[in-house]
């Protein structure tokens, strides 16, 4: 099942989707930032999954990941709800400067290695 934040990774994940050649599914959240500068910032859900991730083999689709909070987040979230598996993957880390996908499937609280840097993930 491939899961997506709406509107930020739409194009990356219908090039992704379309490149996988076994039956998925395809589920969005909508996440919000609150907060600012001066203050403690977060991340709240303001759209959940229609589908149950329960028992599947879950890919989180990012397009950009910079500090990694907001996937951070996500992952904490989804992990609580029993998928199989929970991986995600991401077309740039802006903190490496890569212009390239990079995955991560490990343990928690990973890093993952690109060619052009590394970019700090989490996965179940």
């Amino acid at each position: 099942m491939l899961v997506s934040s709406l509107k930020t990774s739409v194009f990356f994940l219908a090039d992704l989707s379309r490149a996988i050649s076994i039956p998925h599914a395809i589920d969005f959240i909508a996440l919000a930032g609150y907060g600012g500068k001066s203050t403690r910032s977060g991340v709240r859900l303001i759209k959940d999954l229609d589908l149950s991730i329960t028992g599947r083999d879950v890919l989180l689709v990012e397009d950009v990941v910079d500090t990694g909070l907001t996937l951070n987040y996500v992952c904490r979230t989804l992990g609580l709800r029993e998928p199989a598996s929970l991986s995600s993957t991401t077309y740039q880390c802006a903190t490496s400067g890569s212009r390239s996908p990079t995955s991560s499937s490990s343990a928690t609280d990973s890093t993952s290695t690109s060619a052009t840097g590394t970019c700090r993930t989490c996965d179940f």
